[in-house]
């Protein structure tokens, strides 16, 4: 994800926004200012807009406090980090690589949801603090919100679904008990994916009963659902589950030829492709493969270093590919004697 807008850093960590986030940061000022007077009245319709675009700050700092406790975690690990872009579906950390071990992988997946919890008690408890006081209304009411929404955040992040943190814990989990990292990813990918089905489907039901917030749960299922697919193609390139063939076999530009080839899925980016297919290898060239295992062309590692590096994580490897139409071919003649 590519921040639109760049805000800042904090410590090491380069902090930005995506063009994606400003028109949720807006409904969700619109509908507290909205609902706010209904809890508590008495106040000038300014008020209300203020406490709404206030609150909403705070629950995206929420957020942002939520990323920073996965990159706290991952530097404490020895990961690098690039930055945090909070965009359309919340906040997005941009850790380079995997977790080292599984009790790596479990921690920074859980400081996460428990950040987010930690958050919503203690804006409840400062709601409740200040309303025992006899203190503005107004801010209890704002404060209730936004605790509330941190609960709801953490509970939700907890749902087994890859790529939520929950996901990530349920793979730690299985990594930790199978030992096969390749294989836990690819389950807990699946998982993701048929419970982001299941969202989806629950978000489409919602809607057509009138509920307008079911339009939203159906777009973060079809997040959670493609980003899962993603990675269960991502796990099976790195090497496939047990009890799945050691390579597979894809159709060379639906020719009808085929060669059992370990391709670069196209949906990776570029600091992605190089850490699961070149980091570790002595290959140079690979080539690059959609969902259904067409071969697109090819990635050379000279290409993916032309890409700058502070780019590398949020440049797709096909802007790296060079496609198949352009590459050199080589009839073969069948000798006849």
């Amino acid at each position: 994800m590519r921040e639109s807008i760049h805000l800042g850093r904090i410590g090491r960590t380069s902090v930005g926004i995506s063009w994606t986030l400003i028109p949720i940061a807006f409904l969700i000022t619109w509908g507290l200012a909205g609902d706010l007077p209904h809890e508590v009245g008495g106040y000038p319709t300014s008020m209300y807009w203020v406490a709404g675009l206030l609150t909403a700050v705070a629950f995206y700092a929420s957020l942002l406090t939520h990323e920073l406790a996965h990159v706290f975690v991952a530097r404490r690990r020895g990961l690098q980090v690039h930055g945090i872009v909070l965009w359309l579906f919340g906040g997005m950390a941009q850790i380079d690589g995997d977790a080292p071990d599984a009790g790596s992988e479990l921690r920074m997946a859980l400081v996460g949801p428990m950040t987010s919890f930690l958050l919503g008690a203690l804006a409840a408890a400062v709601a409740w603090t200040m309303a025992a006081l006899g203190l503005s209304p107004l801010v209890v009411a704002a404060l209730a919100w936004l605790a509330g929404i941190n609960l709801l955040l953490g509970a939700f992040n907890l749902v087994p679904a890859f790529p939520l943190d929950g996901g990530r814990v349920l793979r730690a989990l299985l990594w930790r008990r199978s030992g096969d990292k390749v294989r836990a990813t690819y389950s807990a990918a699946r998982t993701g994916r048929g419970l982001g089905f299941l969202i989806v489907a629950f978000g489409v039901f919602e809607t057509l009963s009138g509920n307008l917030n079911g339009l939203w749960l159906a777009m973060i299922g079809w997040f959670i659902s493609s980003s899962a697919t993603q990675q269960m193609l991502m796990s099976r390139a790195a090497g496939p589950p047990a009890g799945r063939p050691g390579s597979e076999v894809v159709d060379v530009a639906g020719a009808g030829v085929t060669a059992a080839v370990i391709g670069v899925p196209s949906g990776l980016t570029v600091s992605e492709a190089y850490d699961r297919f070149f980091r570790h290898s002595v290959l140079t060239s690979l080539p690059v493969v959609d969902e259904a295992g067409h071969i697109l062309g090819t990635v050379t590692l000279d290409a993916l270093y032309a890409v700058p590096g502070e780019r590398w994580w949020a440049t797709s490897v096909l802007e790296a590919t060079s496609p198949l139409h352009q590459l050199p071919w080589v009839q073969v003649s069948r000798s006849t004697t």
